[in-house]
């Protein structure tokens, strides 16, 4: 079949336009792209986290013992919001605790909402990079589990930009599970280097605030009520408990991680996070022996020596939580945070 002129007239009346439309939108969004930036990241604490990563990786402080926490919301617990102000999380507590023993400590917090090991891929490099003498993590073991389904919005996907390519490449499994492509960190770092990063994002929260308004606005004046969202279940959230983990993604990963962090002399200390036992006395939840059961076999699985493992699973008392999500009080923050120094404070002394 051969194209004639009018054929390729007839194409371009309609392809022009939309090149037209295009580039009118890339102008606008290059033009308008540092306050459309501002709303998509305005508050959020993980633009203050990575800008801390960078700094303690490539500003060390000479003499200092190096060390990294990594963990979700329950080493954060509920004042992960204040970013270690008001209710501290057990970063901050370990931090102030090795201070106060006279060690000059220079401490990464890597905490955040919904992290699971593929978030500590994205920033291993420059965990390295930063030659740190420790790295203490906490398992929530909801959160590895093989049926664990983050919202899209806790997926984090930017991040992968922090990726070398050559992480890139043996990261490919785990980067198609978080639905990313192979070349979608490079793009996310052609973006970043544009300042377009988050760009696009700014533009469809700035449009859907508008349409939300106008929505409300118009459902006021007719009386109509919203519909909202059913919430999760109890039976669906307690039935992570009973999901695979040992066979998960997030655990062959961390596995991959453990032996790397060992390979460049950091020493790893795993604690499994507090589970609130009111919730685990709870009909069709797995027995006592079963949890201990399962978190032999996650241990067996991650191949961590007993000086390495801390498991605190049933260290706490019910009245030490705040919810059903294993988020901690307070004094179940502190608790943790002593038992993690108990096996933290000789490996520092020792050097």
């Amino acid at each position: 079949m051969r194209l004639t002129t009018t054929d390729l007239r007839r194409g371009s009346t309609v392809a022009l336009p939309c090149l037209a439309v295009l580039l009118v939108a890339a102008a606008i969004g290059w033009w308008f792209r540092e306050p459309l930036s501002g709303i998509a990241t305005r508050n959020i604490a993980l633009e203050r986290l990575e800008r801390d990563a960078h700094r303690w990786a490539t500003e060390s402080q000479p003499g200092s013992v190096r060390g990294v926490v990594f963990g979700d919301s329950l080493t954060l617990s509920m004042g992960w919001l204040e970013y270690g102000r008001g209710q501290p999380g057990v970063g901050v507590l370990l931090r102030k605790a090795l201070k106060a023993d006279g060690v000059p400590i220079d401490l990464l917090s890597l905490a955040h909402p919904s992290f699971r090991p593929v978030h500590l891929a994205y920033f291993l490099d420059e965990v390295l990079a930063g030659r740190p003498r420790f790295l203490v993590m906490d398992l929530n073991l909801r959160l590895l589990a093989s049926t664990w389904a983050p919202e899209p919005g806790m997926r984090f996907e930017h991040l992968s930009r922090r990726l070398s390519p050559a992480r890139q490449l043996a990261l490919r499994p785990w980067l198609r599970a978080e639905g990313l492509g192979l070349f979608d960190p490079t793009v996310f770092r052609v973006q970043d280097a544009l300042s377009l990063l988050y760009a696009t994002d700014g533009a469809r929260i700035a449009v859907k605030d508008w349409l939300d308004a106008r929505a409300t606005g118009i459902e006021q004046r007719l009386g109509l009520k919203q519909d909202v969202a059913p919430a999760r279940t109890d039976d669906e959230d307690l039935g992570l408990y009973w999901s695979d983990v040992v066979g998960s993604r997030s655990v062959t990963l961390l596995r991959e991680l453990d032996r790397e962090l060992a390979a460049a002399g950091v020493w790893t200390l795993y604690y499994v996070s507090p589970l609130n036992p009111d919730i685990l006395a709870k009909p069709g939840m797995p027995s006592a022996d079963e949890v201990a059961r399962r978190i032999a076999e996650l241990r067996e699985a991650l191949g961590v020596p007993d000086d390495r493992w801390l498991d605190l699973h049933a260290a706490l008392p019910g009245a030490d939580f705040l919810d059903r999500h294993n988020h901690l009080r307070p004094d179940g923050l502190r608790a943790v945070a002593e038992r993690v120094l108990s096996r933290l404070r000789p490996r520092v002394a020792a050097g």
